[in-house]
C-alpha cells in the first residue's frame, strides 16, 4: 500500500530501513523504494543524510540498485557535511557494477577527504581503466595527499594506472602534466606501452613528452629505439632533438646502435639548423611538461 502513496509512502517506507527492523523489512523497504521511481530516489536521498547508521548503509545500497537517478544521488551525497554519510555515499558508489565517468571523478575528487580517501582509492583502483582514468585526474590536484595517493594508486595498477597517467601528458595543468611524466619515469616497464602511442600523436609537443620519458626510462625503453628513431626528422623540432637525447641515453644509446640507428642521424637532429635555440638544449625537465 505504502508503494501507491507518493511522497508520504515513501518517505513512511524510507522510516523502515533503520536499525529497529529486521533484514526482510530492510529488503521490503529498500525495493519498494527504488521501484517508486523518483519519489523513492528522494526518499532514498534524504534517508542517506541521516544520523542511523543502518538506515544510511541501506539507503546507499538501495540508491546502487537505482540506476542513474540513484548514482546521482549518491555523488550529491559526496559533498555532504557530515564524513559519515560520505563514506555511506562512497560505499554506495562502490556497488554499482558499472559506474559512470561522473560518478569515477567524484570519486577521485575525494581523495581530497581524509576519512573517505581510502575507501575511494580502494573502489576506483578496482575499476580499471575508468579507476585508473579518473585517479590520474588528482595528479592535479592542488592538495599533496590526492596527488600522492593518486601517484601510488596508478602505481600498483601496473599498465592500466600507467594508462591512466599518460593521459595526464596533455592536460591543462603543467603541475599535473609534470606529475605524470615523473610518475611515468618511475614505473619502469609498465609506462612503456602508454607511451608508445604518444610518440605517434598529431600534437608534436605530445610527441616531444613522450619521448622525454622513454628517454628518462633507460634501459626500460630499449625494445622502443626503433620507434624513438622515427621522430628524428620529426617536422616538429622539440620532439627531434628530444628523440635524439632521449636516444643517446643511458640504456638506450646501446640498444640504438645494435638497432642499426647511426649516431650521425643522431647528430644531424641534434644539429638540424631548423631546431630553434631554445631547443637546442633540452632536458628531461619534469617541470616543463
Amino acid at each position: 500500500m505504502l508503494y501507491w502513496m507518493g511522497e508520504a509512502g515513501a518517505q513512511a517506507l524510507a522510516s523502515r530501513l533503520g536499525e529497529d527492523c529486521d533484514n526482510l523489512t530492510h529488503r521490503m523497504a529498500m525495493t519498494s523504494l527504488v521501484a517508486s521511481g523518483r519519489t523513492g530516489v528522494d526518499a532514498l536521498h534524504f534517508a542517506l543524510g541521516g544520523s542511523d547508521p543502518m538506515s544510511r548503509r541501506n539507503a546507499a545500497e538501495a540508491l546502487a540498485m537505482a540506476g542513474d537517478a540513484g548514482s546521482d544521488a549518491l555523488v550529491d551525497r559526496l559533498q555532504d557535511a557530515s564524513a559519515d554519510v560520505r563514506l555511506s555515499a562512497a560505499w554506495g558508489l562502490s556497488r554499482i557494477p558499472k559506474l559512470s565517468r561522473v560518478a569515477a571523478l567524484a570519486l577521485a575528487q575525494r581523495l581530497e577527504d581524509s576519512p573517505v580517501c581510502s575507501f575511494a582509492l580502494e573502489a576506483l583502483s578496482l575499476r580499471g581503466e575508468l579507476g585508473a582514468s579518473a585517479l590520474a585526474t588528482q595528479l592535479a590536484s592542488e592538495q599533496k595527499e590526492a596527488q600522492q595517493l593518486a601517484a601510488a594508486g596508478l602505481e600498483k595498477l601496473g599498465e592500466v594506472g600507467a594508462r591512466g597517467a599518460a593521459e595526464m601528458m596533455s592536460h591543462e595543468s603543467p603541475g599535473g602534466r609534470r606529475r605524470a611524466a615523473e610518475l611515468l619515469a618511475s614505473m619502469g616497464p609498465a609506462a612503456v606501452p602508454a607511451l608508445v602511442p604518444w610518440l605517434r600523436d598529431a600534437h608534436g609537443d605530445l610527441r616531444r613528452r613522450a619521448a622525454e620519458v622513454l628517454g628518462r626510462l633507460g634501459s626500460a625503453a630499449a625494445g622502443e629505439v626503433k620507434a624513438l628513431s622515427r621522430l628524428l626528422e620529426d617536422p616538429d623540432p622539440y620532439a627531434r632533438i628530444s628523440a635524439a637525447r632521449a636516444l643517446r641515453a643511458d640504456g638506450l644509446r646501446e640498444a640504438a646502435s645494435a638497432a642499426g640507428i647511426s649516431e650521425e642521424r643522431i647528430a644531424a637532429a641534434l644539429s638540424s639548423r631548423q631546431v630553434p635555440r631554445r631547443a637546442r638544449r633540452p632536458r628531461f625537465a619534469m617541470s616543463e611538461m
